[in-house]
């Protein structure tokens, strides 16, 4: 079994919700901000933003916290930086 479920719509590639087994509502949502242009020319750091749920466990705060690092280096991470 799992533990959470991670769906990205294909409109908005930079947002991905998490969810629990069964349900329709999402548990979390992470989202990856637009840095700004200067930052965008400038810069290879990312800005992410966790949204969490009150009827979180901490064990499930903890598996949206790995889920949002293992988002970053999968998919906006460049390789041999």
């Amino acid at each position: 079994t799992h533990a959470l479920s991670i769906s990205a719509p294909l409109w908005h590639p930079w947002t991905f919700k998490l969810y629990r087994p069964g349900d329709s509502d999402p548990l979390s949502i992470i989202y990856k901000r637009w840095p700004g242009l200067f930052a965008f020319f400038y810069s290879d750091a990312d800005d992410f933003e966790i949204l969490f749920s009150q009827k979180m466990t901490p064990e499930e705060r903890y598996l949206v916290f790995c889920s949002a690092l293992a988002i970053d280096l999968t998919y906006f991470e460049k390789n041999g930086a």
